[in-house]
């Protein structure tokens, strides 16, 4: 068991007796993706081990999403893995249980991990991918636009988060300044302006999967994609079409990491579930760094919880000393505050 868990599970104490409940299984919602399968091997199976038995989903994070999981139908979940901008949100609102952090000890992860309702468990990235073998340049993100010098589809997420950082960026705005710009109404028009110049080019990918196929089947020339989606194999073999076809695996992919997106994936607990000791058992599970050890070896994601062990250095590492110091590290507090009323802009730009 983790060395935090015992710090956890002395939440406990704090907590009122919960109502006894059916046997039932602990019901965790984790995310897709390469992350996803990850975490099966990695973390699912290791509580099931523990005796903790869960039943897992997986699902795509997002308001409305939330509001449908919270709201039943199905087995309402116990355990949510979220963004930071949800899972402020759903603080916010009383949804997640508020945990004590001087009794897990803040020492013991990254400040980046520490939220009132949630662990930081994987520091992600969005970046910008290329394949080599169609040139040898490292691009950035202005390379990304100069569509005469570079001809060629551009994968971009079709949300504006993430998409709205990058245009800005490509279009000169210091990382620094990024949620400045768009905390105004001029710097959301520059945002939109410089997407407009990309547009006909656009690739729109709704899943870090989708995003990774359109680089390695050659749909598109460049691509802003979750590292990890790279990293990790895919769940189904792609093969690049042509003369010399080969597996996904062998395209030989780059990443330009000055420039990237960094976010961190968090873990939380239903509040009034009426199963706590179960979650907090789980919660447990993912501080161990053992385990965020494993998740990396697979997804490249950087564990919060520190270790005595040396970071991995491997190509696709968010936690290879000195790679992410070019990085931005995504606003929680602005995407939570403005994610709805961007995204109904961005919407309403798509069918223009």
């Amino acid at each position: 068991m983790s060395r935090f868990a015992p710090a956890i599970l002395s939440l406990l104490c704090a907590l009122p007796s919960p109502t006894p409940a059916a046997a039932r299984d602990l019901v965790v919602l984790g995310i897709g993706g390469a992350v996803g399968a990850a975490q099966a091997a990695a973390l699912f199976e290791p509580a099931q081990a523990a005796a903790i038995a869960i039943t897992a989903r997986v699902w795509q994070p997002s308001s409305l999403a939330l509001e449908t999981e919270m709201a039943g139908g199905r087995a309402i979940p116990d355990m949510l893995q979220l963004r930071g901008d949800l899972l402020r949100q759903a603080c916010a609102a009383g949804r997640l249980m508020k945990l004590d952090w001087d009794k897990i000890g803040r020492d013991k992860f990254a400040p980046s991990a520490i939220q009132d309702c949630g662990i930081g468990s994987l520091l992600v990235a969005t970046a910008l991918v290329w394949n080599r073998e169609k040139f040898s340049g490292t691009p950035g993100w202005a390379e990304f636009w100069d569509i005469a010098r570079l001809p060629g589809k551009r994968g971009l997420p079709a949300s504006p988060r993430a998409t709205l950082e990058i245009a800005l960026l490509a279009d000169g705005v210091a990382p620094a300044d990024i949620y400045k710009t768009l905390r105004t109404e001029e710097g959301i028009d520059r945002a939109f302006r410089k997407l407009d110049q990309l547009r006909p080019f656009i690739a729109w990918w709704k899943t870090g999967a989708e995003g990774a196929r359109m680089l390695t089947s050659g749909e598109v020339l460049l691509a802003a994609v979750p590292t990890g989606d790279i990293a990790a194999p895919p769940a189904s073999p792609v093969v690049v079409a042509g003369p010399t076809a080969k597996p996904a695996a062998a395209v030989d992919l780059a990443v330009q990491w000055s420039g990237a997106l960094t976010s961190v994936l968090f873990w939380s607990v239903r509040a009034h579930t009426d199963m706590p000791e179960q979650a907090l058992k789980f919660l447990g599970l993912t501080t161990d760094p053992a385990l965020q050890a494993r998740l990396q070896a697979t997804t490249g994601y950087g564990g919060l919880a520190k270790s005595d062990k040396p970071p991995d250095d491997g190509p696709f590492s968010t936690a290879a000393p000195g790679r992410m110091a070019g990085a931005l590290a995504m606003d929680d507090a602005f995407w939570r505050d403005n994610l709805q009323r961007l995204s109904d802009r961005f919407e309403a730009w798509l069918q223009i």
